[in-house]
């Protein structure tokens, strides 16, 4: 599974639900995730990274994601990684959400999940779907090496490439 932004958040509870369905769906083989939002409480939001997302949309986002308007209430993605598959993050250096993915990455590496994480030097919030195309290309690449090493440990992959 593969989520830019928002749609990490998407992935990582999908890659969660999957394997907690058992026989019912199939858990997914590794979690690509650029530039995540994983802790919906922004508890980790770096104010002093200029690249946001901003704050205030964050916020008001994450607290309907909650249900009940408050963003205390807004599920921390990343507290507890039990059960996720291999996890490839990919995040700018100014992303004000480095350091959540920063903490994803630890606890999955902690629980012994394989897990790497890439920074894009001078990158900010979306830079996947910026104007640096040679930035995006080289995550790309380095994810593909990411599952392809993944899949060298894990024979029960399913790889096509």
């Amino acid at each position: 599974l593969w989520g830019d932004s928002a749609g990490g958040s998407v992935a990582v509870a999908a890659a969660r639900a999957a394997a907690s369905a058992g026989g019912s769906a199939a858990p997914a083989d590794a979690l690509v995730l650029s530039n995540p939002n994983v802790d919906l409480t922004l508890a980790g939001y770096d104010d002093d990274l200029p690249g946001g997302p901003g704050r205030e949309l964050s916020e008001w986002a994450f607290a309907r994601w909650a249900g009940a308007g408050r963003l205390a209430d807004a599920p921390d993605l990343a507290a507890d990684v039990s059960g996720l598959p291999p996890v490839f993050a990919a995040v700018g250096s100014l992303d004000s959400l480095l350091p959540d993915a920063r903490r994803l990455v630890d606890r999955c590496a902690a629980a012994g999940i394989r897990a790497e994480l890439r920074v894009v030097p001078g990158a900010e919030h979306g830079f996947m779907g910026g104007p640096d195309l040679a930035a995006a290309d080289e995550v790309i690449r380095a994810a593909g090496r990411f599952i392809q090493a993944a899949a060298q440990s894990h024979p029960h992959f399913l790889l096509d490439i």
